[in-house]
């Protein structure tokens, strides 16, 4: 069965509100009693929907925030290890640092020849 569409939801308000407003009789009835539920069941649904985002809205932010500090002090424990066994030590590159002896160095870029030599 497809997904029910918002749009089906506001025209049932929309027709049920023009309904009471020209025959307020009918609310009585046993079909526009029935409609009429199931237009404040769904109603509610969609607000309890609405709730439900905000919160994981508000739990998705809250764990970004606390992910960025996660990763501010995994960078602090990395430079910790670091300094205490030096920037060339196996346990710098246990936690994912790469040593100071394997960085490629650069070479001094020398002068391109001119054309004329």
């Amino acid at each position: 069965m497809a997904n029910f569409s918002k749009r089906y939801f506001d025209e049932a308000q929309e027709v049920l509100q023009k309904v009471k407003a020209f025959d307020p009789a009918l609310k009585d009835q046993a079909l526009m009693k029935t409609f009429e539920d199931q237009t404040q069941d769904l109603a509610d649904l969609y607000d309890r929907i609405s709730k439900l985002r905000d919160e994981l809205t508000a739990a998705v932010n809250d764990k970004n925030a606390k992910g960025r500090q996660l990763m501010k002090t995994l960078r602090k424990v990395k430079d910790a290890v670091g300094v205490q066994y030096g920037y060339d030590s196996n346990e710098y590159e246990l936690v994912g640092r790469t040593r100071d002896s394997e960085h490629r160095r650069r070479r001094p870029s020398s002068p391109a020849p001119s054309e004329g030599e």
